[in-house]
């Protein structure tokens, strides 16, 4: 038997931790959701590795099924997530969807002075837009 069979969702997920920045870790965090479709961690990971290697569509896709989970089963604080889903849209130039999300980032946490400079620079690139 292989021993990669054997391998829990929370073992691939411990794989993909540890070579993060790594071509590797996607597929380790994806091996993890195959086992578990829901399992935050794998997602966020899979998700942030997505958006530092700029493949957006994917790093939403993750992020808005970290949405999926009901808020009483996530860990992930509400304010993160809705605002992981805005910045891969700002750094897409989809600056509506960027604000749509980043406005409710900034509902859930409007004293977060990242979400208010992410929801001002979106304001003001689409003012800048001819």
């Amino acid at each position: 038997m292989d021993k990669d069979s054997t391998l829990s969702a929370t073992d691939w997920f411990n794989k993909g931790l540890k070579c993060f920045n790594k071509p590797e870790a996607i597929l380790f965090y994806s091996h993890a959701l195959t086992l578990d479709p829901y399992d935050e961690e794998s997602l966020i990971g899979r998700g942030s590795c997505y958006t530092v290697k700029k493949s957006h569509e994917g790093a939403v896709a993750d992020f808005k099924k970290v949405l999926d989970i009901p808020p009483e089963n996530r860990n992930a604080p509400l304010q993160h997530v809705l605002y992981a889903i805005a910045e891969n849209f700002r750094q897409q130039k989809d600056f509506p969807n960027a604000l749509h999300w980043g406005e409710k980032a900034l509902s859930e946490d409007p004293d977060n002075d990242r979400h208010q400079e992410l929801v001002a620079e979106v304001k003001k690139q689409m003012r800048d837009i001819p």
